[in-house]
């Protein structure tokens, strides 16, 4: 059982008679069966046996869509006030969700999807608990707006103390002085508060719950590991460091600054972690001086406002970085060069330019203090990034414009008319009484509701997905007509005439020009079983219909089986003019400028055996084209193909159907004004 109710106000109407026409497009012609309940005409779609049955139906402004029996008109009633009021969890979201102005709320309730997934999964029940998915109850989030930026809430409520995979989320708070070390200045930060030692054996225990020899095995290879480096990972590494990690890009030059990206993690034991890092680094320099000095690397150090800084210095090889590290009496300090840990040192020791701490807006002190903090300064970055949305977009609109799709790139507008009113971008992941919450502000649209969400990207990514489905399957008929247009050459070269439709003696049609083309497209032994002495629909004729080559089959548009959309012009002036023998010195507007087939529209399809395609009016020249979009493709004299804008003139198609009307047509007409 499922549901969607849409909104549509003054355009229920519009939207109803679309959707019936979509039906009459899928259903070949027909319309979907109905029916009258609750004063709805509901429509009720052709599902297959194993589905379960979906209508729809517009009631009052609404589109209300339901699967399983009788779920569209529940909704109705519901939309109707004659079911109960609003549900409890749609009342504890709006309490819990403060955002000032709502505009996404989601809801899953994990307890229900548990105790319908248990028993499906039999005996691999524990599977659940393992996950810690037993004591969920739900996972609630909304998306909004309030007076200065764009918010996001998800809010994960669990019943007791986190188990599973969720023991292993953050959950201890962070403090000021924690993050009193960033600079306010920082284009990028982001900081937790993890146990590494702690999680790290949480991990094992889980992993072991589903493969009892794992922790083993994760024993056997920690011991080889310690053997080999001569340390105890646990004692001389793991357990000197704190709970606190933090990492930042200080401001600059949006491609290069990330080169000072600077990552720090707060220890408990110092000198007990000193002792491991020089084991380690004498341990490494030998290794590194097995190669010899020249080609290899050398740990250097420098001396920075009283600390030691060690660095890796390659000699020869092209390596663009210097890793550098530096333990201070509290702290771990880790950069990609030298410079970044130079840079955190002097600030730290007031020798640097001063910076305020980084603005987190009172997020660290008030309740629900958040483990995990996340912090960009969207102005400055979109300042940096901009020129490259120029040029990207520039680069689209090239694209688009080849399309005959005219936009304008002088249409973006200036930088600094966006960036005044970009703040930076914080969100936190906090635990609370009842489970976690996590809360994005930032001021551009993006993420949201998670939950509610997850539906809308599905709705807006299915025309994106269309789109590529239909560009791919475009290219097959493209490739089609090219393939179509190559037997047609391949005819004249041999019977220096154009193919026409097969005629009786006394100039009745009988078969389509489509069955001169068999022996040019792999359809020799299909042709030879013709009578070609014969109408198409004669009973020997007719049971060669459904044996239609697969060139003449457009996967863009439906057709019936033995139908193809792929159809010639047909006229007095035209490269088709009946019964009338003629050859490309009769095409005097020059081979590229004159039609030879085209697809028509999804409504027009021939059987491809018989001597049937569009007649050529000069009244609606364009009659029996279109379809998806506002082109159509062609294939040409000279064997090209080309999509024609279905809004050019008139007399510009004319121009191309004839084929001595001594008309000249330019390439901008051929593409139409869009």
């Amino acid at each position: 059982r499922a549901g969607l109710i849409v909104s549509l106000k003054d355009q229920a109407d519009a939207v109803g008679e679309a959707i019936v026409t979509l039906e009459r497009l899928v259903l070949r012609g027909q319309a979907a069966p109905t029916e009258e309940s609750g004063g709805v005409t509901w429509h009720n779609v052709p599902t297959p046996s194993e589905v379960p049955p979906v209508q729809w139906g517009i009631w009052d402004g609404y589109l209300i869509v339901g699967v399983g029996k009788g779920e569209a008109n529940a909704a109705r009633m519901r939309l109707a006030g004659e079911r109960a009021a609003l549900p409890d969890w749609l009342v504890k979201v709006h309490d819990d969700m403060t955002i000032e102005r709502r505009s996404t709320v989601g809801y899953l309730n994990v307890a229900e999807i548990v105790d319908v997934a248990a028993p499906l999964l039999g005996d691999k029940r524990d599977l659940l608990t393992k996950l810690g998915l037993d004591n969920v109850k739900s996972i609630s989030s909304a998306s909004g707006l309030d007076q200065t930026a764009c918010v996001s809430r998800l809010q994960i409520n669990i019943d007791g103390s986190p188990q599973g995979v969720f023991a292993l989320l953050p959950s201890a708070p962070l403090s000021q002085s924690d993050l009193a070390s960033v600079p306010g200045d920082a284009l990028v930060a982001v900081a937790v508060r993890l146990d590494i030692a702690e999680t790290l054996d949480k991990v094992n225990r889980l992993v072991a719950k589903f493969q009892p020899d794992a922790r083993e095995e994760f024993e056997e290879a920690l011991w080889k590991a310690e053997t080999e480096l001569g340390i105890d990972l646990r004692a001389d590494l793991l357990n000197t460091l704190s709970d606190v990690w933090f990492a930042y890009v200080p401001k600059g030059d949006v491609l290069t600054c990330w080169l000072k990206a600077t990552a720090v993690v707060k220890v408990k034991d110092s000198a007990r972690l000193e002792k491991t890092i020089e084991s380690l680094c004498q341990r490494a320099q030998m290794e590194l001086n097995r190669g010899g000095r020249r080609g290899g690397a050398v740990i250097r150090k420098q001396r920075v406002a009283g600390q030691t800084i060690r660095f890796l210095s390659v000699a020869e090889n092209e390596m663009p970085f210097a890793p550098a590290w530096c333990l201070t009496d509290d702290a771990l300090i880790v950069g990609l060069m030298p410079e970044a840990v130079k840079a955190h040192l002097q600030r730290s020791a007031g020798e640097g330019e001063p910076t305020d701490s980084l603005d987190l807006d009172g997020l660290l002190s008030g309740p629900n203090r958040p483990s995990v903090v996340s912090y960009v300064d969207v102005q400055p970055l979109f300042r940096g990034l901009y020129p490259l949305i120029q040029i990207g977009a520039r680069v689209v609109c090239g694209s688009l414009q080849r399309e005959g799709f005219d936009i304008d790139i002088s249409l973006l507008p200036s930088c600094e008319s966006i960036a005044a009113h970009l703040t930076p971008a914080v969100s936190t992941w906090a635990r609370t009484d009842t489970g976690f919450v996590s809360v994005r502000r930032q001021p551009l649209p993006g993420g949201g509701d998670l939950i509610s969400s997850g539906p809308i990207a599905v709705a807006l990514l299915l025309p994106a997905i269309q789109s590529a489905r239909y560009a791919a399957r475009e290219t097959v008929d493209m490739n089609n007509l090219k393939q179509l247009g190559l037997a047609f050459h391949m005819y004249c070269d041999t019977h220096k005439r154009f193919p026409a439709n097969i005629y009786s003696e006394d100039g009745k049609p009988l078969l389509s020009w489509r069955v001169h083309l068999l022996p040019y497209i792999e359809g020799s032994d299909l042709y030879k079983e013709f009578h070609l002495d014969e109408p198409w629909d004669s009973p020997h004729n007719k049971q060669l219909i459904p044996r239609m080559p697969v060139v003449m089959r457009s996967p863009t548009l439906p057709a019936a089986p033995g139908t193809t959309h792929y159809v010639a012009i047909t006229g007095e002036h035209t490269v088709f003019p009946g019964n009338k023998k003629i050859s490309f010195r009769d095409v005097t507007d020059g081979s590229s400028k004159t039609l030879l087939f085209v697809r028509a529209s999804p409504t027009t399809a021939f059987v491809w055996s018989k001597p049937e395609d569009l007649k050529f009016d000069p009244k609606t020249p364009k009659h029996g084209l279109g379809g998806p979009g506002t082109r159509v493709l062609a294939a040409f004299c000279d064997g090209s193909v080309q999509r024609l804008g279905l809004d050019m003139a008139d007399e510009t198609f004319k121009a191309l159907v004839t084929r001595d009307g001594g008309e000249n047509v330019d390439r901008d007409q051929i593409r139409g004004r869009r």
